[in-house]
C-alpha cells in the first residue's frame, strides 16, 4: 500500500535515506498500521473477556433479591458473626410468614445442622452459597419444611 501517491514504490525515498520508497518509509507506514490493528484486536479481546466475566459473575451471584416492604432480617449484619447465615443470605427460602423469634429458631437450627453431602458446610451455608451441591434442593426442602412447621 503506497502511503504517498506522488512517489512510486521503486523511486528513491523522499526522506533522503537513499533506499527505495518501498524499502523505507512505505514499510514504516505498514508497520504502524499493523501495530494499530493488533492493538485494536487486543482491546476487543480484553473487552469481550471482561463482558464474559461480568455476565458470569452476575449469574453466579444470582442478582439482588427483593423483599416485601417492612421485611427485616432476623439478625443485623454487625451481630451476625462469622459463619452465621441469615434469612437475607438464604434467598431460596421464604421466611416472610414467620415472626422474628420463629425465623431465629429456624436459622439457629440450620446454622448448626451439617449438610449431608459431607462438604463440612452447615445446611444454611450450603443453601446460601453452594449452588453446585448435589443435595442443595433437598436442603432447601428441609429448610422450607422447618418454616412450614413453625408457621402452620
Amino acid at each position: 500500500m503506497n502511503k504517498n501517491p506522488t512517489v512510486s514504490r521503486n523511486a528513491p525515498c523522499p526522506c533522503g535515506s537513499g533506499k527505495k520508497y518501498k524499502r523505507c518509509c512505505a514499510l514504516k507506514g505498514e508497520q504502524e498500521a499493523s501495530s494499530h490493528r493488533q492493538l485494536k484486536r487486543a482491546l476487543k479481546w480484553i473487552g469481550g473477556a471482561a463482558v464474559v466475566l461480568l455476565v458470569g459473575y452476575g449469574i453466579f451471584r444470582n442478582g439482588p433479591v427483593s423483599r416485601p416492604t417492612g421485611y427485616n432480617s432476623v439478625i443485623s449484619e454487625g451481630s451476625r458473626g462469622r459463619g452465621y447465615y441469615t434469612d437475607s443470605d438464604i434467598t431460596a427460602v421464604d421466611f416472610s410468614g414467620l415472626t422474628q423469634a420463629q425465623r431465629k429458631k429456624v436459622l439457629d437450627k440450620t446454622n448448626k445442622m451439617q449438610c449431608p453431602c459431607g462438604c463440612a458446610m452447615t445446611l444454611a451455608q450450603c443453601v446460601a452459597v453452594d449452588r453446585t451441591c448435589p443435595l442443595r434442593s433437598s436442603n432447601i426442602k428441609k429448610m422450607r419444611d422447618l418454616v412450614k412447621e413453625l408457621s402452620g
